[in-house]
């Protein structure tokens, strides 16, 4: 169950989410990174207005920063997939992030697992240029 009330089950379409590293860092220039973020998540609402998928999903470590954009989290099942997904994030993190070292050795967490409904996203930055 998402926080927005969406349901998501087996089986349902989803829409996984990535955001590229290097067109971020670009995109950085002179902008700070939430602007960057809501303009470019602003950006795919028409895109993602008339598809059928019910949810979009992804994984982090920036669990606060995740939340704060709308989405809900979830731990994922222990064991060697969720070791190795939070230190190549780490690893990401690292490369990308400008304190990237002190960033890494003061994020204590491990991967989560992200999702917010397609619907959610869509209401939420639909206006956010407006709001901005």
């Amino acid at each position: 169950m998402l926080d927005d009330g969406v349901r998501l089950d087996p089986g349902d379409p989803v829409l996984e989410f990535h955001i590229a590293g290097d067109r971020f860092i670009e995109l950085l220039g002179a902008v700070h990174w939430r602007t960057v973020i809501q303009q470019e998540f602003q950006s795919l609402v028409p895109l993602l207005q008339p598809r059928d998928e019910k949810a979009l999903v992804g994984t982090t470590i920036l669990r606060r920063q995740v939340t704060d954009f709308g989405a809900s989290l979830r731990e994922p099942p222990p064991g060697m997939h969720k070791s190795l997904d939070t230190f190549y994030r780490k690893l990401i993190l690292l490369a990308f992030h400008p304190g990237g070292a002190e960033r890494v050795l003061s994020e204590r967490q491990s991967v989560a697992e992200a999702a917010i409904s397609r619907q959610e996203f869509c209401r939420r930055y639909r206006n956010c240029g407006a709001d901005s």
